[in-house]
Order: C-alpha cells, then sequence, then structure tokens
C-alpha cells in the first residue's frame, strides 16, 4: 500500500514542489563545495588526491540525498494525481474513465539511484529559474498593507502538513549532514596529521555548515530562506573554499572572509551632561553619522564605534537609544583588510554574512557595547531595558538581525536582553529576517524605486539587494510589524559612485544635513503615515519634548585585527 494513501492532494503538490526545490539546492551546495575544492592553482598528487577525498566523503552523499529526494518528490506528485483521478472515478463512475497511474514502478521511499544517474554538476538551474519554478507549487506567505504603506511579510512558522513527510527530511538532513561530517572528520584530520595548515577548510565547514542548516530547515518543513540570504550563503562557501585550498597549499594564513568573533571592548568614552533629547527622526540619522569616520580618512581600522544614549522620557522612565553605523574602515577594492583583516567588524564580509542569516562579529560587538560597564561599574544597558536600535546600511542590517534573536530581544529581563520597542533603518537591506518580539515595530527607509530617467539613475542600489523579501519559493517575507517605507531623493546621476553617494549616504558629500538620508526623512515625515506615527510612538520615550538625554556614551569595540596597522 502507498505510504501517501489518503493524504491532501493539494498538499502533497505542494509538498512535492519543495522536495524538488531542495533537490536543486542539494545539487547547488554539491557543485559549490566542488567548485571550492578546484578553484586553487594547486597542482600534483596531493592535489589531486585532496580533491579525489572531497569528492568521496561530501560531493558524493550530497548528490545521492539529491537523487533521493528527486525521487520522493516525483513520486509524491504521480501520487497526488493518482489519487485526485481515483476519487474522480469514485465520484462520478463512467466508462473508459482513467485509472490511476502504476505507482508501483517508482522508486521505492528512501531509495537512492546509483551515482551514474546523478545530473551533470554544473547544469544547475538558475537560481531565478529555481525560484519560479517552487512558485508555482508553493504557498504564498500573507501580505498586507499597514498606514498604507506595503507591510514586510511574515514567513511560515511551519509549512502545512511538514509533519507528513518525515522521511524525506531525514534523507536531507541525513544527506547534508553526512557530507559535511564525512569532510570534516577524513579530510581535515588526514590533512592535519601530514601538517597542511587547515584553518580555512576548517572555516569553509563551518559556512557550509550555516548554508547546510539553511537548508536542511527549509526541506524539512521550518522557514523558506529568502533568495537573497541562499545567494549570500552560496557565494560564502565558495569563498571560503578558496580561501581554504590557497591556504592549505601555501601554508599560509589569510584573514579573507575570516570568521573570528568580535566583541573586544578597547574604551569606553562616557559623557553625562544632560542635554535635550533628539528632536526628530532626522537628528536620529544626524547622530549616526556622527560616529562614522569620514570617507577620506578611510583606511584599516582597529575598531568600530557603537553609541548609546540613556534618555529620560516623560514618564520618568529610562529607555536607550542605540546607534550603530555603516560598514566603515578600509573600502571594498582592499582585500584582505576590508574583507575580514581589520579589527572593525563591520567590513564588506560582514555585510554577506548577515544577508546570509549569520551572527558575525558586528553583532557580538553591540552585544559587547550595551553590557560593558560604565562609569559606575554596572552595565551601560541593564538587562530588559527598553532599546531604539538605529542603524545605516549595514547598521541597520545589525540592528534587524538583532530584533530577530530572541536570546537578545527578550522581555525576560535575562542577562544580555532587551525590549526592542522599535528599530529604524536607512538604505539597509533587512527583508530577511522578521523580529522575535511581536512588540517590536522595524521601520526601514529607503530611497526608491530604483528607476533610471534623463538626468541618470536614481533610488538606492544597496537597499534593494534584498529583493523586498523575495524568497525561494516566490513568496515574499511579510508581517505586520516590519515596514518599508519608500521616500523620493530627488537625485540622479549618470556616474554610479555619485549615483551611490546621492541616494545612499545618510548626509550630503560635505555632511550637509539636508541632503542624504537626513534630508529625506526631514522633508518626508510629515507626509509618510508610517514615519509619522513611528515619531509618535517614539516622542516622550526616546525624542522630543519631555524626553532628556542623561548620559552618552561611545564604545569602542571590534575583533581581533589582522591588517597590521
Amino acid at each position: 500500500m502507498s505510504a501517501f494513501c489518503g493524504m491532501d492532494t493539494g498538499r502533497g503538490r505542494e509538498q512535492s514542489g519543495r522536495l524538488l526545490a531542495g533537490a536543486d539546492r542539494l545539487h547547488l551546495l554539491a557543485l559549490l563545495l566542488r567548485t571550492a575544492t578546484t578553484a586553487a592553482a594547486w597542482e600534483g598528487a596531493d592535489a589531486e588526491a585532496f580533491r579525489d577525498r572531497v569528492s568521496t566523503a561530501a560531493v558524493g552523499p550530497l548528490l545521492r540525498a539529491e537523487l533521493a529526494l528527486r525521487a520522493t518528490g516525483a513520486r509524491l506528485r504521480a501520487e497526488a494525481a493518482a489519487q485526485d483521478a481515483a476519487s474522480a472515478v469514485d465520484r462520478s463512475p463512467a466508462p473508459g474513465a482513467g485509472a490511476s497511474p502504476d505507482i508501483a514502478a517508482g522508486p521505492a521511499m528512501g531509495a537512492v539511484p546509483a551515482m551514474g544517474a546523478a545530473p551533470a554538476l554544473g547544469a544547475v538551474p538558475a537560481l531565478g529559474a529555481m525560484a519560479a519554478g517552487s512558485a508555482a507549487s508553493a504557498r504564498s506567505g500573507p501580505s498586507g498593507r499597514v498606514l498604507g504603506v506595503a507591510a514586510v511579510g511574515r514567513g511560515r512558522a511551519g509549512s502545512p502538513g511538514a509533519s507528513a513527510w518525515p522521511s524525506s527530511a531525514a534523507e536531507i538532513s541525513a544527506g547534508i549532514g553526512e557530507g559535511l561530517d564525512l569532510a570534516g572528520e577524513r579530510v581535515l584530520s588526514e590533512l592535519d596529521a601530514r601538517g597542511v595548515r587547515t584553518e580555512g577548510l576548517e572555516q569553509l565547514g563551518r559556512d557550509a555548515d550555516r548554508f547546510g542548516a539553511v537548508l536542511e530547515d527549509w526541506t524539512a518543513g521550518g522557514r523558506t530562506p529568502t533568495l537573497a540570504q541562499l545567494v549570500s550563503g552560496a557565494i560564502l562557501v565558495t569563498g571560503s573554499g578558496g580561501v581554504g585550498i590557497l591556504e592549505a597549499a601555501t601554508g599560509e594564513d589569510s584573514p579573507f572572509l575570516d570568521d573570528r568573533p568580535g566583541g573586544i571592548v578597547h574604551a569606553v568614552r562616557s559623557d553625562e551632561t544632560r542635554t535635550p533629547a533628539p528632536a526628530s527622526l532626522p537628528d536620529l540619522i544626524r547622530d549616526n553619522a556622527a560616529l562614522r569616520r569620514r570617507a577620506g580618512d578611510a583606511g584599516p581600522l582597529p575598531f568600530g564605534r557603537i553609541g548609546i544614549q540613556e534618555v529620560l522620557g516623560a514618564d520618568g522612565a529610562r529607555a536607550y537609544i542605540v546607534q550603530v553605523p555603516p560598514t566603515e574602515g578600509a573600502p571594498i577594492t582592499s582585500a584582505p583588510d576590508s574583507w575580514g583583516g581589520q579589527g572593525a567588524s563591520r567590513d564588506w564580509a560582514s555585510n554577506l554574512r548577515l544577508v546570509a542569516g549569520q551572527h558575525p562579529a558586528a553583532m557580538h560587538d553591540v552585544r559587547a557595547a550595551l553590557s560593558a560597564p560604565g562609569p559606575g561599574g554596572d552595565p551601560l544597558v541593564p538587562p530588559g531595558s527598553r532599546v531604539l536600535l538605529v542603524g545605516h546600511s549595514q547598521g541597520g542590517i545589525v540592528a534587524t538581525h538583532l530584533a530577530a534573536d530572541p536570546t537578545f530581544n527578550s522581555t525576560s529581563g535575562a542577562p544580555g536582553t532587551y525590549a526592542v520597542t522599535h528599530t529604524l533603518s536607512i538604505g539597509s537591506p533587512v527583508q530577511t529576517v522578521l523580529p522575535a518580539d511581536p512588540a517590536t515595530q522595524v521601520v526601514n527607509v529607503t530611497h526608491g524605486p530604483l528607476s533610471l530617467g534623463a538626468h541618470g539613475a536614481s533610488g538606492d542600489p544597496i537597499a534593494h539587494l534584498d529583493l523586498q523579501g523575495l524568497r525561494v519559493d516566490g513568496s515574499r517575507l511579510t508581517s505586520p510589524q516590519v515596514h518599508e517605507v519608500l521616500l523620493d531623493s530627488g537625485e540622479s546621476a549618470w556616474d554610479a559612485e555619485d549615483w551611490l553617494r546621492r541616494n545612499h549616504d545618510s548626509l550630503g558629500p560635505q555632511g550637509e544635513p539636508a541632503l542624504g538620508y537626513a534630508g529625506t526623512l526631514a522633508r518626508g515625515t510629515a507626509q509618510d503615515p508610517v514615519l509619522r506615527g513611528l515619531e509618535r510612538e517614539l516622542t516622550g520615550v526616546y525624542l522630543g519634548e519631555g524626553a532628556t538625554v542623561t548620559a552618552s556614551h561611545v564604545v569602542e569595540v571590534g575583533r581581533t585585527d589582522l591588517s597590521g596597522t
């Protein structure tokens, strides 16, 4: 008798689409691992032996799991068609009615086709095609509009009927786990024994583990990843693989894409002078910009800065504004300093890790800053305190990801937890996560839409890198708590650098407060219902009349500096 007898055929087709799309992802992961081991210019018997072992220990199990998944998905789709046909016959018996397909002819549950049947590596469908294929059989997440602005989506807490497919989920988990575990146990241990540097390969293992966990969760019926998350994770696996092979071949350690932890506090600079609280949303953006090192001084930085303001509200209660500046330090072309070398954690590699759903050093830095001892020895921000997180670009991603982490955003009052009431970000691709606390409101302001006109390009391309929450099944990540506000910057340019500067910076080229996102917010807050509502909620608690800043702190924090500065 069929294992799927009596199933909901609609859900069966939906799950079949997920299983087949999951097979595409396993094939992609196998391709990335093989690409990583062949990318470096390393020749000779040792190199070939190493590549053979990776192929046997890691790539092979992934491809076998992929084929099993394809067989199960195809069988499930055929079974759904057969049951629909049988139901139609039962309801309206008629001569010549079609018979059910012969399901017994399909591959047995759990059967793994021979490796020779595997599709050739490199024949991976384009990411867009995979997403489009999945969308045809997947249910879109709910969407809505809040205060006149489209809400950014809510992911499924669990896929309908996910518990009905434990065998499929187990096969995927086993395939990914077996491939990655065997790669670590067999390959790394042998290289260690031969005196070959394996730090980079261990980093590859960690990145592949994280990427595999995203795939496992999704194919087991959990959260559907966004396309931006999947692409970023794939890039990290490929990049880490190349670094690992290069280090093994040359014997030299490279800080490129290094994922070491952060949270090293260098200094806390405090000012306990009482001052008026920021008056408006643009004031918050100007305060954030003041923490960032100016572009003219750009170079590898030994640490970054986190700003904290203690605010006494109109009701006599205390709350805290936490400022997270954007990417800073060495420019994007200064590898490896800007891609893992410098001590300042918010570099270009951190952007990738954040969008991929990881918890990089930049997030550790904020946690360490809030728990750092102040002038009296107590934490700068007591656990359980109300917190407003403000960020620009990468700083906004950090803020939003912290708000999405229940070990940070919680009303429990436990050490290291805070009641994040709001996050405000500008120019940030944040539509990849949702807040952990249903009371948290997330607002991201983006210059847009992206367009090309008579005077050049306009809109902020950085903020659109999240593809507005597009997920791999064609749905979008949406939630009533999350608001994406599009404002016209009124700026356009033909030169790419000028376009980015006009549409992504928080202030003007010379620090003009009337330009950049600060200027746009000053002009647009009164007209936009979400921004107007946000400013109203913050007034008296963090902003405006009746609120007073009782202490300001700048925390210099980062990770081990490998840039040599």
